[in-house]
């Protein structure tokens, strides 16, 4: 699960605003539930239990879901693209423009350097860069053909831009969720589901994280393994807890199937032929 997570650190607050529902303060309190660890590895357990949620929510998307689930999916889309317009002050998103210009800054060159970056493997990017007004200060430049003049990326333009595409992002969620609203059939569900539910999908998924963290970090706490009320269903148990908090309509787990999943998962893998 981990080993998915190629980010540099310059780019953890990016995927912490994309928490699909957790907050700094329940990852917090779910990191303290796995034990101490340095900021570096609080921040990668932290990465590995919102890529664990992230997946969850990824899956419920998927061909024939119901209009009902529907309906929350789309409403986290829009709740965390506006969330995101006041993070970068915009008044039209329903907010006081109460963001400073000093907070702005820092955030714009990071974004800038980051379409900098993808300019160089990405030609859409680029003409999309050329049109951008330049607008606070400059951060570099894309260059471009022979005789033409490098695309100057500015704070204020990057801004600006992702400005735009969240609130793209933001008025799409809010449409298809009211059109997910207006499918929705009192008393019906959706299909009969076959294999692992969701919440156990989820679970197994943070039992890997589990693992792998102890593993990394030995005098976190006791060894990866299962107990009644242990750490392992602690950690687990936490995150549930923490997504019940924003209405997710997982089930709960119960601490004798993370004991099940957990020998699942270490039950050895069968050779390849």
């Amino acid at each position: 699960m981990l080993r998915r997570l190629r980010l540099r650190p310059d780019r953890y607050y990016l995927l912490e605003m994309f928490g699909f529902g957790l907050t700094s303060e329940q990852l917090q309190r779910i990191c303290d539930e796995f034990g101490p660890l340095s900021e570096i590895g609080r921040k990668r357990l932290s990465l590995g239990v919102i890529k664990a949620v992230q997946s969850s929510w990824y899956r419920g998307l998927g061909k024939g879901t119901p209009a009902s689930k529907l309906v929350n999916h789309f409403r986290i889309i829009d709740d965390k693209a506006n969330e995101l317009l006041r993070l970068l002050a915009v008044p039209s998103a329903g907010y006081p423009d109460d963001t400073s210009q000093s907070s702005a800054l820092p955030l714009g060159i990071q974004i800038a350097r980051v379409l900098i970056e993808e300019c160089t493997s990405n030609p859409v990017l680029k003409e999309i860069l050329v049109v951008v007004p330049a607008e606070g200060v400059v951060v570099g430049g894309v260059p471009r053909e022979a005789g033409q003049p490098a695309i100057r990326v500015t704070h204020g333009g990057s801004l600006n831009l992702v400005r735009m595409g969240i609130t793209m992002l933001a008025e799409a969620a809010s449409r298809a969720r009211a059109e997910a609203s207006a499918a929705v059939s009192p008393g019906r569900g959706g299909p009969r589901r076959k294999g692992r539910t969701p919440s156990s999908l989820l679970a197994f998924d943070l039992i890997s994280v589990y693992i792998e963290m102890r593993s990394h970090y030995p005098n976190s706490g006791p060894a990866s393994g299962y107990s009644p009320g242990g750490p392992l269903s602690r950690f687990v148990l936490a995150v549930f807890a923490a997504l019940a908090e924003h209405g997710s309509d997982l089930r709960p787990v119960s601490d004798a199937s993370i004991g099940e999943l957990f020998y699942e998962f270490r039950k050895p893998k069968a050779p390849r032929e």
